[in-house]
């Protein structure tokens, strides 16, 4: 899920040219690659069950979705 701020950032910095957009799509891959280790890794019982590892991914959700409206505003303040 930390994949989807990945994208985020690398969306929010494709105006600023391509090296910019490459360290985020780097960023999107390692973050991706750790979610899908964590899936197989992390047994669904340490989340306490489905809701909790439901509950777990959407507040994972919550953070890439607010660490790029984050990035997103410093970006148009050093404008």
């Amino acid at each position: 899920v930390h994949a989807i701020s990945g994208i985020a950032l690398g969306v929010s910095v494709l105006p600023y040219g391509r090296k910019t957009w490459e360290i985020a799509a780097f960023v999107f891959v390692l973050a991706f690659l750790y979610e899908v280790v964590e899936f197989y890794v992390v047994p669904i019982s340490e989340y306490g069950g489905r809701n909790g590892y439901l509950i777990d991914v959407f507040f994972d959700l919550l953070v890439a979705v607010l660490g790029a409206w984050i990035i997103l505003k410093l970006i148009e303040l050093r404008r």
